[in-house]
């Protein structure tokens, strides 16, 4: 079965944009190591993406063509007046059996669980999220959105790797043993 990854960044007070939804400060950790925080091996190894509403209003935003047209990608929304575009399907109901299906599909490729952080928080809750891969930025952005949001029942999860960068970033990889 293929594994749902959550792999995304934070700043060290846990926020994944700031309180515009902007992630530029992203853009100050631009990595020496000549690496890309295993985004190339990550994109290469999916062959979904889910995101909420906002995150892919966000990318829209960029100014650039769409990067992922080379996946599948799926926004969970709560608003069922947005119409499929070109770019994505858009799921308004029936969330599981949507999950159930992606997940059950005959790919070797797993499922990038983008963000942001009301879907991340919905699909730990729902014991959706197999891996978390989370780069840790060496910044404090005071407001944001958060990484988990909302109410959340404790979780323990098992802590797998970490990898620190030269650009002060850390990588953080937990597999969720609460399925």
């Amino acid at each position: 079965m293929r594994k749902i990854i959550l792999y995304i960044a934070t700043s060290l007070d846990m926020k994944i944009a700031d309180e515009y939804g902007g992630v530029e400060w992203l853009n100050l950790f631009q990595n020496t190591d000549e690496s890309d925080y295993g985004y190339a091996d990550l994109y290469n190894a999916t062959d979904t993406i889910i995101m909420g509403n906002n995150t892919y209003k966000t990318i829209l935003n960029f100014g650039i063509e769409f990067p992922y047209k080379n996946h599948a990608c799926f926004v969970f929304s709560r608003n069922a007046e947005h119409l499929d575009d070109e770019n994505v399907f858009k799921v308004y109901a029936e969330y599981e059996m949507v999950v159930k299906k992606l997940k059950r599909q005959k790919s070797k490729k797993n499922i990038w669980l983008m963000g942001g952080g009301e879907l991340a928080s919905f699909f730990l809750e729902n014991k959706w999220i197999d891996e978390i891969r989370l780069f840790v930025m060496p910044i404090i952005l005071g407001n944001g959105i958060d990484l988990f949001t909302g109410h959340l029942n404790q979780k323990t999860l098992k802590f797998e790797s970490s990898k620190n960068f030269t650009s002060g970033a850390v990588e953080l990889i937990y597999s969720n043993n609460n399925q």
